[in-house]
Formats: C-alpha cells, structure tokens, sequence
C-alpha cells in the first residue's frame, strides 16, 4: 500500500504505514524528502515483487524487488505492533544483506 501512496505522490498518507518511531524522527517533509533523494524510483509505478521474509520476535525483513530486469532490491525492515505490521526503514540490498535475509 505504502508504494502505491508514493506512486500517486500521496507522501503523508503512505508515512502513515510507518512505525511510531519512524513517524516520530521523520516528519511528512523529511519522509518525502528521503523518498525523493534515495529511492525516487518508488515513484514510478513500476511492478513490484516480493521476496524473502524472515520473521523473528515481531521484526521482519522483507525482500521487495522493484521494477524490471534489472530490478532494484530493497530490503524493508517491519515491526509488529498492535496486530499489525508497520515499516521501520528500507535499504538497498547488497549481496551481504541478502544472504542474510535468506540464510538466518
């Protein structure tokens, strides 16, 4: 849902999937500001695919891949809380990150 708020450019609503304390440090500027600088291409309605999940304890990771060959993986973090699952950051996978996701 988050991705689909950026590509219609809807930057508050789609910081509202954000967890409390990613809400807490990063106002709707800052959020559309970083959305902007470090991952603009979330605002292009590109297919997405979704990877690995590891979940353990309340926290996920999730492997997101975006658009097509070549796609660009992004790793979502998640944490759970009050029944429901609320981004805590994004990065870029690196082979490193990805293995983790899958071997952990």
């Amino acid at each position: 849902m988050q991705i689909d708020l950026l590509g219609v450019g809807a930057f508050e609503e789609a910081r509202e999937h954000a967890s409390t304390s990613f809400r807490n440090s990063v106002d709707v500027a800052g959020f559309q500001e970083m959305i902007e600088s470090g991952f603009p291409f979330l605002l292009e309605n590109w297919p997405i695919a979704f990877g690995r999940c590891r979940i353990t304890d309340g926290t996920a990771t999730v492997e997101v891949r975006v658009g097509e060959e070549p796609a660009i993986t992004l790793i979502y973090f998640l944490i759970q809380s009050d029944n429901r699952w609320w981004i805590d950051g994004a990065s870029p996978a690196v082979d490193g990150l990805a293995d983790k996701v899958e071997s952990s």
